[in-house]
């Protein structure tokens, strides 16, 4: 233990600032990643979910002649794009809700006079 501390006083104060600095964040970081791990599991879900959509969605496009889509087709094609919308309701409140993350961002406070002579 003493060969450590011997470690850590011999470190610049700016260097053991921005180490304490990183691990904080690496802590916050990891304690929000945690708390939202089931909210990013299902954002990739309804990804995926949306790119499967979306691919039928292309195929149905494809069966169309001079813009139109034959009845039973265009049936599925307003229900994939109606699910596809639900899907990105779905997917914006849960980025809303879990898209960002805190920092802790080192703020430097001077020790000098405000007003230089």
């Amino acid at each position: 233990m003493t060969k450590a501390m011997n470690i850590w006083d011999k470190i610049p104060g700016l260097v053991k600032l921005l180490i304490i600095y990183a691990v904080l964040n690496g802590v916050i970081y990891g304690a929000q990643e945690l708390y939202y791990y089931g909210d990013t599991k299902k954002m990739n879900q309804l990804k995926s979910e949306m790119n499967n959509i979306q691919n039928e969605v292309a195929t149905l496009e494809s069966r169309a002649t001079n813009g139109e889509l034959a009845e039973p087709y265009y049936s599925r094609y307003q229900s994939n794009i109606d699910q596809y919308n639900k899907k990105v309701d779905e997917y914006n409140t849960l980025n809303e809700k879990s898209g960002s993350r805190w920092w802790l961002i080192p703020i430097p406070i001077g020790h000098g006079s405000i007003n230089p002579k």
